[in-house]
This record gives structure tokens, sequence and C-alpha cells, in this order.
């Protein structure tokens, strides 16, 4: 508890040092069809720290945190196992209908030329 204490105190000190630093910096704001002049820096990371905290409360408020039995994650995994299994098998046959269409180019130079190379192979 006392940690807590001291983390909150160490953070009012750094948002006061960041404020006291920042006091004299200024800047325009647009915002939508208006513009607000002269608005210190420190106001405008508050405000736009606020708005991403405002932000995420939805989040945190309706996420569901889903808990997998063991059944759904054997099952989950056999899925992906299955579509690993199909994407390998796609690329061997791609694989293989790219050597038979090497294969049958050099047959057909070789057709063509009437001479066979033996390349060391």
């Amino acid at each position: 508890m006392i940690f807590r204490l001291i983390l909150s105190i160490f953070f009012c000190v750094l948002f006061a040092l960041f404020t006291g630093f920042n006091i004299g910096n200024k800047c325009d704001i647009w915002f939508f069809a208006k513009t607000f002049h002269q608005v210190p820096v420190f106001v405008t990371v508050v405000v736009s720290f606020a708005a991403g905290l405002f932000c995420t409360i939805p989040v945190l408020v309706f996420r569901q945190d889903k808990k997998m039995t063991p059944e759904q994650a054997r099952t989950l995994a056999d899925k992906l196992e299955e579509r690993n299994k199909k994407k390998l098998e796609a690329q061997i046959r791609r694989q293989n209908k790219i050597e038979q269409a090497r294969k049958k180019a050099a047959e057909e130079i070789v057709k063509e030329d009437g001479v066979v190379q033996h390349n060391g192979n």
C-alpha cells in the first residue's frame, strides 16, 4: 500500500514539473470548425491523454475474456494443421507443375536441335 502512495506522489510531482516547465509554451488548436488560440501545451497533452483513456473504456468494458477448453484448443489446432497441410500440398502441386513445364520445355529444345546435351546431372 505504501508503494502505491509513493508511486502516486511521484507521478503527481512529475505532472507538476511537466506543467511548470510547459506553462509558457502555447499553441493553436483546431478542433473541427473552431480554432483555439494560445492554448498551453500541457493542456493539450493532458486532454489528449484523457481522450485516449476515455476511448479505451469501451474496449475494457465490452471485451470478452474467453478461455478455451482443452477440447476447443485441440479442435483449433486440428483446423490449423489441416489448413497448413492444404497450403503445403498446394505449394507442392505448383512446384511439380513448374518442374513438368521445365522438363517439357527442355524436351522441346532437344527435339528442335536434335542434339542431346548432358549438363552433368
